[in-house]
C-alpha cells in the first residue's frame, strides 16, 4: 500500500514515533573553540533523516520534530570579555521559519548582580532573539547551574530583566525555573521571589559531590 493512501491520521503516528522524544533532546557544544558547533548524541533515538524523503513528508512531519519536543541549549564562552551565554543562535538560524514551530525551549540562567554586566548582556540578548523568532513559544525553561544561588543569590534585577524580556513576547509563556542543587535547604526565599513573580518552581536535587 503506498504510504500516502494512509489516513493523515496514521501517518501523523508514524511521525510521532520516530520525531517525538520522551525527555529533553539536549544539545552538546562539540570542540574547545569559544563558538562550537552543536550536535545531538546518538542516545535520543531520533530519527530527523525521515524529513528529506520528500517535500511531501517534510511538510507533514516538521511539526511533530519542532512542536513536541523540549530542545535544551548549552553554555558556552563567548568572544571577548569571558562569559557563557547560551549557544542556541545556531539552531535557530538553521531551522529557519519552523522556528515559529517551537514551544518548549531551556537555556540557562546565570545569576547576575548588575544589568550592565557581560553575563547580564549575553542573557538578555538570547531572550530577546528567543522572544522575536519564537512566536508560538509555551514554555520557556531556564535552569541555575549547580551552587549558583549560593554563591550569588537572584537579585530583583535578575528577575526584572526576565520579566522585562517576557511582556513584550508575542504569546503568553510559562516560565519554568529549575535549581540545580546538591541540597535544597537555603533555597525557600529563592523559590518565595520567583513564585510571586507567577513563575513555577522546580527543585533539581543532584547526587552529593564526592
Amino acid at each position: 500500500m503506498e504510504f500516502f493512501n494512509f489516513p493523515l491520521e496514521i501517518r501523523l503516528q508514524i511521525y510521532n514515533s520516530l520525531l517525538i522524544y520522551h525527555d529533553t533532546i539536549i544539545f552538546r557544544a562539540c570542540g574547545g573553540s569559544l563558538l562550537p558547533p552543536l550536535y545531538l548524541p546518538q542516545d535520543h533515538d531520533l530519527h530527523p533523516a525521515l524529513l528529506r524523503l520528500n517535500k511531501h513528508i517534510y511538510n507533514e512531519a516538521s511539526p511533530s520534530l519542532y512542536s513536541h519536543n523540549r530542545f535544551q541549549f548549552p553554555d558556552i564562552l563567548t568572544p571577548g570579555p569571558w562569559t557563557y551565554s547560551a549557544r542556541i543562535h545556531p539552531f535557530l538560524d538553521q531551522i529557519g521559519h519552523h522556528v515559529a514551530l517551537l514551544r518548549h525551549i531551556c537555556i540557562s540562567f546565570h545569576v547576575f548582580q548588575s544589568l550592565e554586566e557581560e553575563s547580564a548582556c549575553a542573557h538578555g540578548r538570547n531572550l530577546d532573539l528567543i522572544g522575536e523568532l519564537c512566536t508560538g513559544l509555551a514554555t520557556l525553561e531556564l535552569c541555575l547551574p549547580a551552587d549558583g544561588v549560593d554563591v550569588e543569590p537572584i537579585s530583583e534585577q535578575n528577575l526584572d530583566l526576565l520579566d522585562a524580556r517576557l511582556k513584550v513576547m508575542p504569546s503568553p509563556v510559562e516560565v519554568r525555573v529549575v535549581f540545580q542543587v546538591y541540597s535544597g535547604g537555603a533555597l525557600a526565599d529563592e523559590r518565595v521571589k520567583l513564585r510571586e513573580r507567577g513563575w513555577t518552581v522546580a527543585v533539581n536535587v543532584l547526587p552529593k559531590k564526592t
